[in-house]
């Protein structure tokens, strides 16, 4: 189901080609699914190009990042976060759950409305409105908590501090205020932004500081990386 519908998005999404971008976030990408129940199971990352902040996931391991959203964060924690919140989406089974969802809402070809902010933004439009649209995309709220927490497991166990999940959820907040047109997909399909960076940092907490202070942050090869996926068409 999941490669079904990612072979219909690939087509109407602007994915990046650029070869040392795609292998840069599918190797972070596969570092922490290699630290999940699903490792060894063939996941699939995609780069494309929006100003939007937005990732999501497709049942059977297939994760979307917007250059918006890696523009957006600072280090590699903080994308290795929202990585990490979307893989735990496809393996608690949310993303499989979702997508019923759309189906038996008949949208078909509107996965484009209700994953990115193409129909909000008036650049398309399919089987459903811009609200209808947001509600498929939603996750509930326990749903939401429940990635979130297990992304922290899964960066830990990846060898990179679980921080980074906190302080994007910060900058998150703060561009909700001075941007919020680049998060209009974000915020339809998530819950606000201040109250997951609290408990995720009660989760933080809880892990012996010791622990944590070996973890990594960000890498020398982030900022290249960013660079590659600005420059990328």
């Amino acid at each position: 189901m999941g490669a079904e519908q990612s072979a219909q998005l690939n087509q109407q999404l602007p994915l990046i080609r650029n070869a040392s971008a795609d292998q840069y976030v599918e190797q972070l990408g596969q570092r922490i699914v290699s630290q999940t129940p699903y490792a060894g199971q063939d996941f699939e990352f995609y780069l494309y190009r929006s100003a939007e902040v937005n990732a999501f996931a497709l049942p059977g391991g297939f994760i979307y990042v917007s250059t918006g959203l890696v523009d957006a964060a600072d280090n590699e924690s903080e994308l290795a976060g929202v990585l990490a919140h979307e893989i735990a989406h496809v393996t608690l089974g949310h993303s499989a759950e979702q997508i019923e969802r759309v189906q038996k809402a008949n949208v078909g070809a509107g996965l484009l409305c209700v994953f990115t902010s193409v129909c909000q933004s008036g650049l398309g439009r399919t089987a459903v409105d811009a609200g209808g649209s947001a509600y498929l995309a939603k996750f509930s709220r326990a749903a939401e908590r429940e990635a979130d927490l297990t992304a922290v497991q899964y960066v830990v166990a990846s060898g990179i501090h679980p921080q980074g999940l906190v302080t994007m959820f910060e900058e998150l907040a703060r561009m909700s205020r001075s941007s919020p047109n680049l998060l209009d997909s974000w915020f339809s399909s998530h819950p606000m932004a201040e109250d997951r960076a609290g408990y995720v940092s009660g989760r933080i907490a809880q892990y012996p500081a010791g622990s944590l202070s070996r973890l990594s942050t960000n890498s020398s090869s982030y900022l290249q990386f960013q660079r590659l996926v600005a420059s990328a068409r």
